[in-house]
């Protein structure tokens, strides 16, 4: 038997009507969470969680934790975006100018103690 939408429903609000103290509501929707994302990858065990948590969110701050998810994984792809742009910067960069690109704090330090070794600069010509 597979567990349809309607199932997950009834299960989410059996477990938000009938379990009191948030501590064990988040531990048993968890482990709910687990075992559905287990047997179904698709599982949403964010709404799962929120649908849950409704008594303790608030309803209207239901809404706010589902829409902040969908934000953090938006950001998420963003941020790889720009991660892909900024690497293709630094090789077109490589390229044209032929200099390598600083990329830790630790490389910049050796270019400090170069630098400052360096006894009288006048000489450097």
């Amino acid at each position: 038997m597979t567990i349809s939408k309607k199932d997950f429903i009834n299960i989410a609000k059996i477990i938000n009507d009938n379990v009191v103290v948030t501590d064990d509501k988040r531990i048993l929707t968890n482990a709910f969470c687990n075992y559905f994302k287990s047997e179904n990858k698709k599982f949403n065990s964010f709404k799962f969680y929120n649908a849950c948590m409704i008594n303790e969110l608030g309803s209207s701050n239901k809404k706010v934790v589902i829409n902040t998810v969908e934000l953090l994984k938006q950001v998420s792809k963003e941020n790889k975006v720009l991660q892909s742009k900024v690497k293709t910067y630094e090789q077109d960069i490589n390229k044209r100018y032929n200099v390598p690109i600083v990329k830790t704090d630790e490389t910049v330090n050796e270019i400090m103690e170069d630098v400052l070794s360096i006894e009288d600069p006048q000489a450097i010509k």
